[in-house]
């Protein structure tokens, strides 16, 4: 089976999802292919051939040149701004290295900064850390022992680089999310494709210069990968992402909980008879797990947007789905304060083509407003953002603005429009 180069993963570019490229990969997402949020379908939206209301945003900007950039993960800084994660390429080029950007308050770019080597880099996921810097988590196949490493760059709060590592073994291994531990450390999720057949849910632990502390392999029966990671209140992490169990075809959405030293304690999977996958997972007020991600097993379309809230061992309390007759994902979500909820995405509609999709909740997950954002092009997001101020901030990509390619897409509106 041909494997997609290193960086190729899931959620990658823009577009709809595709599901089969091969059993390892989930297009998007949503989350990475890129999957995009969608908007409603059972509690959720339009229909195809009807444009969402697109709404006028605190303010919306494109970032990137004349080369391709796309952006994944967005967080908040110090000082009111918000750091982005993605990658660039150059136009014909194989090449792609990991692209960090700061903007201020108000969308402007105040730095940015790429890193990498002669091959594939990509960018998935950032955190700040204890010293006012960054940890940045992708793959690489320009350095390392495999055909594709897990990756993990460290800088200062300028952005300029203080370390950088690689992690995995002889065979392919990626990493699409990091947090920091209580310690400083890091705590990496993504898939491995090294320490056996078939490939399973990467799980590694460094210390706080990148040394390696353990890692390893999550058994969950079948191919799996895992999208996103959240320190659990209860102890320990939880994850979220997709399997393929032995013996079928479908893939189904899953969350787990891990303890402190990687050790499984639970698995449950989610979903109907068709493919369906987690973005992204979140701890809820009160206890329990909000997943976001896609499904075609429900819904109105052939693919739609899917949200999952269950209780604090796993079971579901109740399911969601988002989008019309047209393609729709699910990417990221936040819990909103006063108990609501944002789910970020693509939605396609006739006539204006695919946009950022950004859905607003309540707390039992029956939408209360919808808006898409966007230009004559296809805009998406990959991740949205609960700002200090109460604001949604959306990050993704765009090939809207004339002449320049695929740019960084980035959006800040107040939760409370509609």
């Amino acid at each position: 089976m041909a494997r997609p180069p290193c960086g190729r993963r899931a959620l990658q570019g823009p577009g709809p999802l595709r599901l089969r490229i091969t059993l390892y990969f989930i297009a998007v997402f949503l989350l990475c292919i890129p999957v995009s949020f969608c908007s409603c379908g059972k509690g959720g939206g339009g229909e195809e051939g009807t444009s969402l209301p697109e709404e006028e945003s605190s303010w919306q900007v494109s970032l990137g040149s004349e080369a391709e950039e796309r952006g994944h993960c967005v967080v908040g800084t110090p000082d009111g701004g918000y750091a982005v994660l993605g990658d660039r390429s150059q136009p014909g080029s194989e090449k792609t290295d990991f692209y960090l950007l700061k903007v201020d308050r108000n969308g402007k770019l105040e730095w940015e900064r790429t890193f990498g080597g002669e091959g594939w880099e990509r960018g998935y996921s950032l955190a700040l850390t204890p010293d006012g810097g960054f940890i940045l988590a992708g793959d690489t196949d320009s350095f390392g022992a495999g055909s594709c490493d897990a990756f993990l760059v460290k800088t200062n709060a300028d952005g300029n680089r203080s370390w950088w590592r690689t992690y995995g073994g002889s065979g392919y291994d990626w990493a699409y999310s990091v947090l920091v531990t209580d310690d400083g450390g890091f705590l990496v999720v993504g898939q491995t494709e090294s320490y056996g057949s078939p490939p399973g849910v990467f799980l590694l632990r460094t210390d706080p210069s990148g040394e390696v502390v353990w890692q390893k392999k999550v058994d969950l029966g079948g191919a799996s990968l895992a999208n996103c990671l959240e320190a659990d209140p209860q102890g320990g992490y939880v994850l979220c992402g997709w399997v393929i169990q032995a013996g079928r075809r479908d893939m189904e959405a899953f969350l787990l909980r891990v303890g402190e030293n990687g050790d499984l304690l639970w698995s449950k999977c989610f979903g109907g008879e068709g493919d369906d996958w987690a973005s992204c997972a979140r701890t809820a007020p009160g206890g329990g797990y909000l997943l976001a991600g896609g499904t075609t097993s429900k819904g109105a379309g052939k693919y739609d947007a899917y949200l999952v809230m269950t209780d604090e061992r796993g079971e579901p309390l109740w399911e969601r789905t988002f989008g019309g007759e047209g393609d729709d994902y699910g990417h990221g979500v936040c819990v909103l304060k006063g108990m609501g909820f944002a789910l970020a995405g693509s939605v396609w509609s006739a006539g204006s083509g695919e946009d950022a999709y950004l859905a607003v909740t309540d707390g039992k997950g029956h939408l209360s407003w919808e808006r898409s954002f966007g230009g004559e092009g296809k805009d998406w997001a990959y991740s949205v953002l609960l700002a200090e101020d109460g604001d949604l901030v959306l990050v993704g990509g765009s090939n809207s603005r004339a002449g320049m390619g695929e740019d960084v897409f980035l959006v800040k509106v107040s939760a409370g429009d509609g």
